[in-house]
């Protein structure tokens, strides 16, 4: 995170109505371009309640490498599988970082054109520009704007 910059929290309402865009798709067939973004998925915090995912999701991957063995499934390998663990991944931090209790939007950055990139700590991080919906109910999509200058780059 970068000093001084603010911290979004949007109402859950608004997080299940998020949608990626291709700009390209856009321009010339607009009912394909616009896609809902899947459900935030929980964070894990512990080997202990991150294990069952990590071992369900190499379950997956090792039944896809037999199907292809087997000539049964076809994959673009190893992108379908790459895709799979790195969702997984993405669901589980150190238990440092527990008291966070965050819940993460994985968006698949290979759909879409306006992927983009931030300098983090350990290098680039992938960024995928979201949209949403302006709710009917009146209901404001940003609940929360908070501004923590504690932190260091």
């Amino acid at each position: 995170m970068y000093a001084n910059r603010p911290f979004r929290t949007f109402s859950s309402t608004a997080v299940k109505q998020f949608l990626t865009v291709d700009p390209d798709s856009l321009k010339t067939d607009p009912q394909f371009a616009v896609h809902p973004v899947d459900q935030p998925r929980k964070v894990h915090y512990s080997a202990a309640a991150a294990a069952p995912l990590l071992e369900a999701e190499a379950a997956t991957i090792a039944a896809g490498l037999q199907a292809i063995e087997d000539g049964t499934k076809t994959y673009p390998w190893p992108d379908t599988f790459r895709g799979v663990a790195s969702t997984s991944l993405a669901q589980v931090k150190q238990k440092a970082f527990k008291e966070e209790a965050e819940w993460r939007l994985i968006v698949d950055l290979e759909s879409g054109k306006d992927g983009q990139f931030r300098v983090g700590r350990i290098g680039l991080i992938p960024r995928r520009k979201l949209y949403f919906l302006i709710l009917k109910s009146g209901e404001p999509s940003v609940s929360r704007i908070v501004v923590d200058r504690g932190l260091r780059v």
